[in-house]
């Protein structure tokens, strides 16, 4: 059963990742590549906002809607969210990151995408996986097609073309998305609530994640200060290196939604190890299949602007490898409600970007940007599963690399 649950979500995750990638083609191609640029800084100043909403409405959240009023945890989350995106969008703006002119869309667009996020925790935290999956292909899908309206039809190459697909799209889910949540709020019964604990827990899941984000992000702002050129090529090609995590996100949200509701701690570790070695054996062979498309390929796809990419890929990969293997036990902490290993690893890895990516791209540009967030996503690996082994005392460390499992699975 669990198996075809991993199988479930691997697939819908994978196509989850074709439709970005056409996506990315679509605006790398047609908006062209400095528009590219201001799609990562837009998309990264409502990753910002969402790490601090999510200190209450993000996934360490799960652990506790299974036990906590669900009412409570609902109305508390939506006057948060409301109070997060009204500070952080005046921050965002005095700071001079907001795009000119796109204040208020940007807005509108964070509220909706902070609002199905906190949905979709709601029915992974009810084990309404298969919502879940359906949800998060038909999002994407929806951004494509209203993007690709607006190219092909309406002749808008510009950024807000994509402004709009993000609206439409996140507008659908929300809309599809509050019905479930609805019909669990009418069937919720009065339980205990105690806000001080979700906080607790989401402060401590949100800043490891918010640290995991700028370990590779934080080059982001430095390259738009350089070029939003340069900004475009390297954020194309992390989000094509990156491609690869639907893989572990897939198999990760079910090891979530999967330990949290569970009480056999053996259970719970082994499934977990064997989560991680599948992760790790499909996104190597993913990221083997993507660094064996030729570049003239990809500058055919994406235009003659993003020369270079294929390079920034290639160092990249190292890093994206680790963290498929390592994330798996960082949901496993999630499930458990142990969120102090992933945020200490997270912030040891984050310190380093931070302190070395402005020397590294002085010195070797876009590719130097691209060596300081594959060391610190190898740091941050390194750290979490050192942390897994110790927290479940784990003597014979053959046991993670243990793929004796496979031979079920094929047979």
């Amino acid at each position: 059963m669990l198996l075809k649950k991993f199988s479930y979500s691997v697939l819908t995750r994978g196509l989850v990742a074709i439709i970005n990638f056409f996506v990315l083609i679509v605006s790398s191609r047609y908006l062209g590549v400095e528009t590219r640029g201001e799609i990562s800084l837009l998309l990264l100043n409502i990753a910002n906002i969402q790490m601090i909403s999510e200190i209450f409405t993000g996934y360490a959240l799960v652990h506790f809607i299974p036990k906590f009023s669900l009412k409570k945890i609902f109305l508390y989350g939506l006057v948060w969210i409301i109070l997060i995106i009204s500070i952080g969008s005046m921050l965002l703006g005095y700071l001079g990151y907001l795009i000119p002119n796109y204040e208020w869309e940007f807005v509108i667009v964070s509220t909706l995408i902070i609002l199905n996020t906190f949905f979709m925790v709601i029915n992974l935290g009810k084990s309404n996986i298969r919502l879940y999956n359906w949800l998060s292909v038909l999002q994407p899908l929806l951004l494509l097609v209203v993007l690709s309206f607006n190219i092909f039809v309406e002749k808008k190459l510009v950024l807000s073309s994509y402004f709009d697909a993000l609206f439409y799209s996140f507008g659908t889910v929300v809309i599809i998305n509050s019905v479930s949540v609805f019909q669990y709020l009418k069937k919720d019964h009065p339980t205990e609530f105690t806000l001080s604990s979700i906080f607790s827990n989401g402060f401590l899941s949100q800043w490891g994640n918010w640290m995991h984000l700028l370990s590779n992000r934080f080059s982001y702002y430095i390259l738009s200060s350089v070029a939003l050129q340069s900004l475009g090529i390297y954020s194309t090609a992390t989000s094509l290196i990156e491609s690869v995590f639907v893989i572990y996100t897939g198999i990760s949200t079910v090891v979530l939604s999967y330990v949290s509701n569970i009480q056999d701690k053996s259970e719970a570790q082994r499934i977990t190890i064997q989560s991680a070695l599948m992760s790790f054996i499909l996104s190597l062979i993913a990221i083997i299949v993507l660094l064996l498309i030729p570049e003239s390929w990809l500058l055919w796809i994406l235009g003659k602007g993003f020369m270079g990419i294929k390079p920034v890929m290639c160092i990249l990969a190292l890093g994206a490898l680790m963290i498929s293997y390592s994330a798996v036990f960082s949901h496993f902490f999630s499930a458990i409600g142990v969120l102090k290993y992933n945020a200490i690893s997270n912030t040891i890895a984050c310190l380093f970007t931070i302190l070395f990516s402005s020397v590294f791209i002085k010195i070797w540009g876009i590719k130097g940007g691209s060596i300081v967030a594959s060391i610190s996503y190898t740091i941050e690996a390194i750290l979490v599963v050192y942390f897994f082994i110790r927290h479940n005392k784990i003597n014979n460390i053959k046991l993670l690399f243990n793929v004796n499992f496979l031979r079920n699975l094929i047979h």
